[in-house]
């Protein structure tokens, strides 16, 4: 009932669910490990709704949207369709995609099939249980310790960001799961591809293959070899590091790329033989995401510390939205593939900062171009000169401005502290204004003090965070 409410809602936001179950006709057995695909009869062309693997009760879902029923090949903003829901009908395959079950067209215009509502269950069955492959199924799961499923809110419409602390992602970004060598019992290869979604992950658009160049070296596994340099050899096993887009060297080998982009897993399987035997260690790639999109940069050409990042005329950058696949199919196949794990929503920030200038004033500086982050920090008192002496009054001035901005404080050091501020509320990506003194300042003992902002940005690799961002500012008591 939870499951079937849950549906329910998510279709009020365009997404729709297949859940479907596949067994043997006669015995019932659930068979695991097969592909379902779904279609909605289409006067002029058949809409491919996706596809799903079925798990060891034989389950299987897929989620698609109402885009996806109502596109035809003139234009997505045509809808054909003259009822309010796609007229299903299904097929069965192998990993491979070797047919098990192929149902006819005219099974969708059955009074059971047609006009298929949001949440939709149906029962497959196949004449016969198919072969059983001995290998692990591929699978893209994560996102550096991410599980996307679970720990990023991935479906729609989700935010894209991680569940435990509202992180979006950034930079270099591993992608990973299970890696198996085979697929139907043939050689493997396997791409990622990208689509960009809407702010909720809907409506994926534009799926793209990532290219060679938008992968960093990414060590996939170990080779290891047993070749012992001499009788009683005490490290009679030598190991090498398996890459993608790696160096080919003493110690590392490098997995090779088709024409079409898909990377071939290394099919070494003897580990006493001259091969050697490659182990795969679940990594893909390692995408470098600022290379799917033009983040661009923002100008804070006249930002002062205390005033919005927007004063200058520039509004604040927003997180961009992505959908995420993996394909694999096997080597020597020169199709598209078959899908093996998507992340349907993900939000990535790679955007930069420019002229991000710092108390000009007093010992003043510029952030390199395309600084993470804003970060502010002036006092009032010395913008007029530098080496003026604080007497009774402190107006501590800040800006903080990211689309993921995080915690943000200013502390002040020195005789008797540390000292404390209490901070204007936060807006939406940022906090600026003056910093209120928890303390008196006339108070303060002659000396040296130094004022500390510090801001953190929930941005994640996945498998690290930035480090905070600071700004400092020294000022001397009278």
């Amino acid at each position: 009932m939870a499951g079937r409410l849950q549906c329910l809602i998510r279709s009020l936001f365009g997404a729709w669910t297949i859940c479907g179950r596949v067994t043997v006709c006669d015995t019932g057995n659930p068979v695991g490990g097969v592909r379902g695909r779904a279609f909605d009869v289409d006067w002029l062309q058949d809409d491919d709704l996706g596809s799903g693997i079925t798990d060891g009760g034989g389950h299987f879902r897929i989620d698609y949207t109402t885009a996806d029923f109502q596109k035809t090949i003139f234009s997505p903003s045509i809808n054909v369709e003259l009822v309010g829901g796609p007229d299903l009908y299904f097929r069965v395959e192998t990993l491979g995609g070797t047919p098990l079950l192929i149902e006819p067209r005219s099974r969708g215009r059955q009074p059971d099939r047609e006009n298929a509502g949001p949440c939709f269950c149906v029962d497959l069955c196949l004449s016969e249980q198919p072969p059983v492959d001995t290998d692990p199924l591929p699978v893209f799961t994560a996102v550096g310790g991410y599980q996307y499923l679970t720990d990023i809110n991935s479906t729609p419409p989700g935010t894209g960001l991680t569940v435990a602390d509202n992180r979006a992602f950034f930079s270099t970004m591993r992608l990973n799961g299970i890696l198996s060598k085979k697929l139907n019992g043939n050689p493997m290869e396997y791409r990622f591809e990208i689509a960009t979604t809407d702010p909720n992950g809907q409506n994926p658009v534009g799926w793209a293959p990532v290219g060679a160049g938008q992968i960093a070296r990414t060590v996939i596994g170990i080779w290891e070899h047993y070749d012992p340099a001499f009788p009683g050899d005490p490290n009679p096993i030598k190991t090498k590091v398996y890459t993608v887009n790696g160096t080919a060297g003493p110690n590392e080998l490098v997995a090779s790329f088709t024409a079409d982009g898909f990377v071939q897993v290394p099919q070494e399987s003897n580990v006493f033989g001259p091969t050697g035997f490659f182990q795969p260690n679940g990594n893909m790639v390692n995408l470098i995401s600022p290379s799917i999109a033009a983040f661009g940069a923002v100008d804070q050409t006249g930002v002062t510390a205390g005033h919005s990042s927007g004063s200058g005329g520039q509004p604040l950058a927003l997180d961009r939205h992505f959908a995420i696949r993996m394909k694999v199919r096997e080597q020597g196949d020169l199709g598209s593939g078959a899908d093996a794990g998507i992340c349907q929503h993900i939000a990535i920030d790679n955007t930069g900062y420019n002229n991000v200038v710092h108390h000009p004033s007093w010992a003043g500086f510029t952030d390199p171009t395309g600084v993470i982050g804003v970060r502010l920090l002036d006092i009032l008192q010395l913008q007029v000169n530098g080496c003026a002496e604080i007497t009774n009054a402190l107006d501590v001035l800040f800006t903080a401005a990211h689309p993921n901005l995080g915690p943000v404080s200013v502390t002040m050091t020195g005789p008797g502290g540390p000292y404390g501020f209490t901070l204007p509320a936060a807006g939406a990506g940022e906090r600026f204004g003056t910093a209120t003194a928890n303390f008196n300042v006339a108070a303060l003992q002659p000396c040296a003090y130094i004022v500390t902002l510090e801001v953190q940005l929930l941005l994640t690799t996945g498998d690290g965070i930035p480090n905070d961002l600071f700004d400092q500012i020294a000022f001397c008591k009278q």
